[in-house]
């Protein structure tokens, strides 16, 4: 009887051992998660077993996690997927195995059940380093690379770019503001707030104030838009919390925390969001006329900036979240009453698509899949092999699936991020 139960112990541990998959850590941008989760879902959607998005929203899911996948000639594959943003992803890839920067992903326990979807993230994932990341931006504008303030020496990684990542400058609910420029951007970047009638040329909006909110130090977003506004991509801002929101009106601004993330010390002032969903999610709300301040003073009425991507917003803004041009010429979707127009035919294309990729909108950047140049296991490599041969199929001129753009149908280039737009 024993030896029975000894039998059938050791063949469930074999059979356990043989379904553990080898596996792959995919993290990065947050901006191109749309293309990316569409590419993954439409060869491996029966191979779900987790995901922190219902069905209805697993383009948006921000953790995934497919098992027993094949990809090429590895089988077998586990493949883990956290998006944490560009900068982030560069960073937990890039750095040393001897002092690794981790993120967080699905534990390796979770098993596939009857509904995969909305899988709660909370106490469901463990911290390890990543393998293959996306970034909106080259690793030559990183903080990661070579020695890092972090006390790291950081490894130069091999990338390719797989399409076109749009972005937009966007302001909450009810803000008179229609278009930002580079003197705009200078002033708020700087101090994180502006009088209003910087934006708007009216003297009557003096005693107004606009408020900087945006994204945290670890984000390819933010890396852009300080490379696009001529700030200095790593020059410290200033930036704003929406700190409460009540009945769909925001009653409480203060300045963000400060943030230890493995050794790399942001300030309050420095410090934004992990993910551009979350600052869209502030902009669909009004401002109280007078918003509770924290520490700060307020003016008559208050409002707030923030810069975002399209795949980030393009949820949001028939909820009150507003695109504005830049520099007098509208991105994609960069005017509310061309999405109105289109009612239902959402995926038409709009003007911005063709400000976009003639070069008149300079505010977009390349999405990048970037890997390690050495050490990266044969099931790795397959996966970076997968995602770069797939990933156009799934980048669109639909807004629904993020705005991406292809690499083909840009009629200009750019050597470097920030760089001269010059003709294909």
């Amino acid at each position: 009887m024993k030896k029975n139960i000894l039998i059938a112990a050791i063949a469930a541990m074999g059979i356990a051992s043989a379904s553990a998959g080898e596996a792959v850590y995919l993290t990065g941008a947050t901006a191109f998660r749309s293309a990316a989760n569409a590419t993954l879902f439409a060869t491996y959607a029966d191979n779900l077993v987790a995901a922190s998005s219902s069905f209805a929203a697993r383009n948006d899911s921000g953790t995934l996690k497919f098992t027993n996948i094949t990809v090429g000639t590895s089988t077998n594959i586990d493949l883990y997927v956290a998006w944490s943003g560009s900068e982030a992803g560069i960073r937990t890839v890039a750095s040393p195995s001897s002092n690794p920067v981790t993120q967080a992903f699905y534990k390796t326990s979770l098993v596939k059940g009857t509904n995969a979807y909305g899988v709660s993230t909370s106490g469901n994932t463990e911290n390890v380093k990543g393998m293959i990341a996306f970034s909106d931006t080259w690793q030559e504008v990183s903080n990661f690379q070579g020695r890092a303030k972090d006390g790291r020496t950081y490894n130069t990684l091999q990338r390719v770019a797989v399409g076109v990542v749009p972005f937009s400058y966007y302001v909450n609910k009810g803000t008179p503001i229609s278009n930002v420029n580079i003197q705009n951007l200078t002033q708020i970047l700087g101090a994180g707030e502006a009088r209003l009638n910087l934006f708007t040329g009216n003297v009557a909006d003096t005693n107004s104030k606009v408020w900087l909110t945006g994204r945290d130090p670890f984000s390819g977003t933010r890396v852009t838009q300080l490379i696009i506004s001529k700030y200095g991509y790593n020059t410290p801002v200033v930036q704003y919390q929406a700190a409460r929101i009540t009945n769909g009106v925001i009653t409480e601004v203060k300045r963000y925390a400060t943030n230890n993330s493995s050794g790399l010390v942001v300030s309050a002032a420095n410090n934004g969001e992990s993910s551009g969903g979350t600052l869209t999610g502030y902009l669909t709300n009004s401002s109280a006329p007078t918003v509770k301040p924290i520490g700060i003073t307020l003016g008559a009425s208050n409002y707030f900036l923030a810069p975002v991507s399209v795949g980030d917003a393009y949820t949001k803004i028939l909820d009150g979240c507003t695109p504005v041009d830049f520099q007098g010429v509208n991105g994609r979707w960069g005017r509310t009453n061309e999405i109105i127009a289109a009612g239902t035919n959402i995926a038409a294309l709009d003007s911005g698509y063709t400000n976009i990729i003639t070069g008149k909108y300079p505010f977009w950047s390349y999405e990048h899949v970037l890997w390690p140049a050495t050490g990266l296991s044969a099931a790795g490599s397959n996966v970076v092999t997968f995602l770069t041969n797939q990933i156009t199929s799934y980048e669109t001129t639909n807004p629904l699936l993020g705005g991406n753009i292809k690499l083909g149908d840009m009629k200009v280039k750019r050597i470097a991020d920030g760089a001269n737009q010059d003709l294909q």
